[in-house]
């Protein structure tokens, strides 16, 4: 028997998602809201941002590529840094950034990184980048799987979808069911 998989494994790389619920920009607003204060990890911080549309252009383009073992990122652009972009969420919301211990208006306290954390956001480490669509990028990476390797992803994979569409059956059915 032929041990060729018809699944394609293949890795999709996002940047920050504008408006999701891991995006900082909704963190931003929640915090000048409770607190009058923005918490900002590190004056140098940047990351890349995405739109949801964006993210969904990747997942579907992803999907139909013919490509294995592969990895894909979208072209978003140049980095911000996060201490602008929280700068422009205070002006956005008619307010003014305190610049002053006594002054007034909403305060940006510049904290330590997280363990784990990076100042600047890596895509990728590889140099062969290769657009496929529009906004679209190969990463030619080499790695090779050997077939044990290639059945445990399947396997872990298959785990976690089976878990995750467990999940959301028992929401949709209780969700059903509240009528």
């Amino acid at each position: 028997s032929d041990n060729k998989s018809l699944t394609k494994y293949i890795n999709v790389r996002f940047g920050n998602v504008i408006n999701s619920s891991g995006s900082v920009i909704p963190l931003f607003v929640e915090q000048i809201n409770l607190y009058n204060k923005i918490f900002v990890r590190n004056k140098e911080t940047t990351r890349y941002f995405m739109t949801i549309s964006e993210a969904v252009y990747l997942i579907l383009k992803a999907s139909q590529s013919k490509l294995n073992f592969s990895k894909l990122i979208l072209d978003m652009g140049k980095p911000i840094k996060i201490l602008d972009l929280a700068i422009k969420i205070i002006y956005i919301l008619g307010k003014k950034q305190k610049f002053q211990k006594t002054g007034s208006g909403v305060e940006i306290e510049i904290e330590q990184l997280k363990p784990g954390e990076k100042i600047h956001e890596e895509l990728t480490t590889s140099k062969k980048l290769k657009y496929i669509g529009k906004k679209l990028i190969h990463v030619e990476e080499k790695r090779t799987f050997k077939n044990n390797e290639i059945f445990k992803i399947k396997k872990t994979i298959e785990k976690d979808v089976y878990k995750l569409s467990e999940k959301y059956f028992k929401e949709l059915y209780s969700i059903i069911n509240r009528n």
